[in-house]
């Protein structure tokens, strides 16, 4: 069964904005076209999500509501222009503090909607500015700390497709990685124990010196380590910064089950809710750009049409 229904919520008081919701073979969708802040404070039920998974603006890096331009021929990427913000806009034409602030507020909220005992991961990449490497992980777990979340790991997403560092290659390594910052409401989290795999392990026997392959039962993690390697996402997409879906299939296979609820507070173009109605897991997403929102309503028509 399929269903999209549109409509917008005006209430006494309240953030006004367009909510659309939908059913894909029983699996509920529900997206907001708004500030995520005021979202979660005012639509979201407390302790009503099982996991949340996100990637948040980068920092004056570029504004994602400005008109795009497309970079070279239609295989190249889009991307937004880096001076003019929309309003309440994260990470442009503001200073870090302020950068840092508006992070905190929203991880806040994500701590009111987080049941107990449930995780959220953060994706979040360096950036280089005046030959330096300015690392955005240890303020980002500050924060989530200070709030009263349980920093329990960090994943290291490699990149299997990386991009050069282009006109800064005589300054700059390529940027062919990025941590995914892993946090617990609560000291009593635990894994998801089905979800682990079959995984080989090349060892060298110390005593004969050949090689071999041992296959195990990597439990109670889903993955073998906190490394995981991910190709790009390299289709056309209007977002400006993209990422695969493997990325966030790998973390919700962590943390959410079939039928639970995840929230993806900086939705985009929707990829994070494409996997979670993969996973037979109910989504919802939040997106303050009208034109990234109108492109992820489609990208959800395009996928109840099937």
């Amino acid at each position: 069964m399929h269903f999209i229904i549109y409509y917008k919520e005006h209430a006494k008081g309240r953030y006004s904005l367009e909510n659309v919701e939908g059913i894909i073979n029983g699996i509920r969708w529900r997206t907001f076209n708004g500030d995520c802040r005021k979202i979660l404070k005012d639509y979201i039920k407390a302790e009503s999500i099982d996991c949340i998974f996100t990637s948040p603006p980068y920092y004056n890096l570029r504004s994602y509501g400005d008109k795009v331009r497309v970079d070279g021929n239609e295989g190249k990427w889009k991307y937004s222009n880096r001076k003019i913000a929309t309003k309440d806009e994260i990470g442009i034409a503001c200073n870090y503090e302020k950068y840092l602030s508006d992070l905190s507020e929203v991880f806040s909220v994500c701590y009111r909607v987080l049941k107990k005992d449930k995780f959220m991961f953060i994706n979040i990449g360096n950036k280089h500015v005046d030959r330096e490497c300015i690392d955005y992980s240890f303020d980002l777990i500050t924060i989530a700390k200070h709030i009263g979340f349980v920093h329990c790991d960090i994943i290291i997403w490699i990149k299997k497709n990386s991009p050069p560092p282009g006109n800064h290659k005589e300054i700059y390594l390529g940027n062919g990685w990025e941590y995914i910052l892993m946090f617990a409401k609560g000291k009593s989290y635990k894994i998801n124990e089905d979800k682990y795999i079959d995984t080989g392990s090349l060892f060298k026997c110390k005593q004969c010196g050949s090689d071999d392959i041992v296959h195990f039962k990597s439990k109670p993690n889903y993955f073998f380590s906190n490394v995981g390697c991910f190709g790009n996402a390299k289709k056309k997409n209007s977002h400006p910064a993209p990422f695969p879906e493997t990325v966030p299939r790998f973390c919700l296979a962590i943390g959410a089950k079939e039928h639970e609820l995840i929230l993806d507070p900086f939705v985009g173009s929707g990829t994070t809710l494409k996997v979670a109605l993969d996973m037979h897991i109910n989504c919802i997403g939040c997106e303050l750009i009208s034109k990234l929102y109108s492109d992820l309503i489609e990208n959800l028509e395009k996928i109840s049409k099937f």
